[in-house]
């Protein structure tokens, strides 16, 4: 239906301005691709192949409009977005709110420009004096309506539609001012002023009279008391419409959309915008039960009045709908925990008549080729956990199986069939390069290695698992001090983008951290690695900032920690890689440290000509094997750290 767009009438008044913007430039644009005064389309059938479905919408033309009928499937966000337009649009515009809410059938010819007996032609190449003189022609005479062809190509139409709202605010009442590029056709509308007089439509075969060169509707009426009617050409100056067809504009704008790539982007969109619901990973073998009975404190009354349930009792309410279902709930990117579920899943649904796999977390980069194979893997479908789901069956760890049987919800946690192997935490010094001093430990994980040497945790924790490697890392470190160990110098402790990217994650790794500094008052720094995103740095940076010191970005010029994310954060230090220092980037993230009081720190320093590296470049703070092995330390009695011999660096 070719909507004319209305920006002033008596009945929607200015309200109307910035959802008509909108219908200009957004993807409701379609809304003019169908005549809506009761004639067939204005579109030929190529131009209508332009919007999908098109010919479904024709049919309804006289119907209650639908947004599905407008959209593409799978248009996600902008669907949604058109939705809630088109809801707005209606509630303050009468011209389509009668298409989206139920009449009392078809409305007759001219019920659109009812109240309108004129309809005056205009353009904005008849600039500013012309057009005053058409709007308080207008403004006098409620019966005249100005109808525009669209926006010049030169303004934007935010601009054009701003000027036109401008120029009738200064009139009282405010002038109707119509775009409706279809009477321009209809009545072959070539050059303005042009006025036409209608009869009961604004259909041409129902003119009355018409005149271009002349805008006084009065110049009309005097001809017709004279009994003169039809068209008197031209009487006056004309000039050139400027602006284009507003239809042909949107359906140029309309033609360039990329649907698959709307969807391909709405497909995106959703993966980032997930939150999900990480859980740690069982530990050992738990099953427990949960009551779903609740008491009833006041009359629940039903309908008709009858006491359903009464003040004082306790409902349970498997007792009304069974639940004769399993729920599994497990991690999708731990590829163990999935091959956990798969072996168990015959005997755990032996029972059951529904099974409902549901994940805590999906890996967010791979998107719906992650969602996939997840299906393909178990040949089902999968959902996502919600908060409601995890806080109902309080949800601890994962896998867990949600069964019933009878009375009570029955949780049962499963354990992995290969755990993480089992970590120590160790020490590396941090050291001040021309006192050989130490100036602070950073808490590492190590893991026993193949040759019975300790190794770090890369090829021994999965990526899923970094997550509970900060959890664990925390909670050793707690039982460590809790002993009686005490450390003097500042702890450098690294959180993974397992833990930051992730609210659950975060919350345990932060709960955990509070448990650790009720022992130890030692400083502490953390350490953001360059996997987190910055996203995830912004979301956190406050609470992280208030658990210690400051925050380190390490490992400078890989991956994420780059000169950018250096400039964006205040950051307290910045680490770097030895075999790095020389680039372009860490020269440059240098001087900015310089410039704004970050502490840097060199790492990685194996040789003496590393050291020495470092200390030309102006950092005397290093790290690495060059001033001593991170050392392993025993969990369960005090034990100091052993006094590390440090080499001295020539300057």
């Amino acid at each position: 239906m070719a909507a004319p767009i209305h920006l002033f009438n008596r009945a929607a008044h200015r309200a109307v301005l910035c959802y008509s913007l909108a219908l200009l430039v957004g993807p409701l644009a379609v809304f003019a691709h169908a005549d809506e005064r009761g004639g067939a389309s204005v579109l030929t059938d190529d131009d209508m192949a332009i919007i999908e479905r098109s010919e479904e919408i024709s049919e309804k033309a006289s119907d209650r409009l639908n947004i599905d009928d407008f959209f593409p499937p799978d248009m996600g966000e902008d669907r949604r977005d058109a939705e809630k337009f088109f809801a707005d649009l209606a509630r303050t515009n009468p011209t389509l709110q009668e298409h989206v809410q139920p009449d009392d059938g078809p409305r007759e010819p001219g019920e659109r420009y009812a109240g309108h007996h004129t309809l005056l032609f205009a353009s904005f190449s008849l600039e500013r004096q012309g057009l005053e003189d058409m709007f308080e022609l207008a403004s006098e005479d409620p019966g005249v309506a100005i109808i525009f062809r669209g926006i010049p190509d030169d303004m934007e139409v935010a601009e054009g539609v701003l000027f036109l709202q401008t120029l009738a605010a200064e009139y009282t009442p405010i002038p109707s001012v119509v775009i409706d590029p279809t009477l321009f056709r209809d009545h072959v509308v070539n050059e303005v002023p042009t006025l036409i007089r209608i009869g009961d439509s604004p259909h041409p075969d129902d003119v009355i009279a018409r005149v271009a060169g002349i805008s006084e509707p009065q110049w009309l009426d005097r001809q017709l008391e004279h009994g003169e009617r039809g068209d008197f050409g031209i009487r006056g100056p004309v000039v050139e419409i400027e602006e284009r067809d507003m239809i042909e504009v949107m359906q140029e704008r309309v033609a360039q959309i990329n649907w698959e790539q709307k969807r391909e982007d709405a497909a995106e969109r959703f993966w980032s915008r997930q939150t999900f619901q990480w859980m740690p990973p069982a530990t050992r073998p738990r099953t427990r039960k949960l009551d779903p009975r609740v008491r009833v404190y006041d009359d629940i009354v039903g309908a008709e009045g009858q006491v359903i349930a009464a003040a004082g009792s306790v409902i349970n309410p498997l007792d009304s709908v069974p639940f004769d279902q399993a729920i599994i709930v497990f991690n999708a990117t731990d590829k163990r925990e999935m091959e956990l579920v798969a072996e168990r899943l015959p005997a755990l649904t032996a029972n059951v008549s529904r099974v409902m796999l549901i994940a805590t977390e999906l890996d967010a980069d791979e998107g719906w080729d992650a969602y996939k194979e997840v299906t393909d893997f178990f040949d089902a479908p999968l959902y996502l956990l919600t908060p409601d789901v995890k806080s109902r069956f309080e949800l601890e760890f994962t896998p867990s199986v949600i069964t019933s049987d009878g009375e009570n919800f029955v949780i049962q946690e499963l354990v992995r069939g290969v755990m993480m192997p089992k970590a120590k935490v160790a020490f590396q010094p941090i050291v001040c390069s021309k006192t050989t001093t130490r100036k602070a430990y950073e808490v590492l994980a190590r893991f026993p290695g193949s040759t019975g040497l300790y190794e770090g945790p890369h090829g021994h924790v999965s990526a899923t698992q970094w997550a509970s490697l900060d959890l664990k890392i925390i909670a050793m470190l707690a039982k460590w001090v809790a002993v009686g160990n005490r450390l003097r110098h500042p702890l450098y402790i690294n959180v993974s983008a397992g833990t930051l990217s992730c609210d659950n994650a975060f919350e345990a790794w932060e709960e955990q951290y509070k448990a650790f500094r009720i022992y130890q008052h030692t400083p502490v720094m953390l350490e953001i690695n360059e996997l987190v995103s910055d996203d995830a740095i912004e979301k956190r940076w406050s609470r992280l900032s208030d658990c210690g010191l400051g925050l380190a970005l390490d490992d400078f010029g890989s991956k994420n920690a780059s000169l950018e994310r250096l400039q964006a954060f205040p950051w307290s230090v910045c680490k770097f890689e030895s075999e790095t220092l020389d680039h372009a980037d860490s020269q440059a993230a240098l001087r900015h440290a310089q410039k704004t009081n970050i502490l840097t720190i060199v790492e990685r320093i194996e040789t003496t000509e590393d050291a020495k590296r470092a200390s030309q470049s102006g950092v005397s703070l290093h790290q690495g094997y060059f001033y001593g092995f991170p050392q392993v330390v025993a969990l369960d009695y005090a034990v100091s750290v052993p006094t590390i011999q440090l080499r001295e660096v020539a300057s």
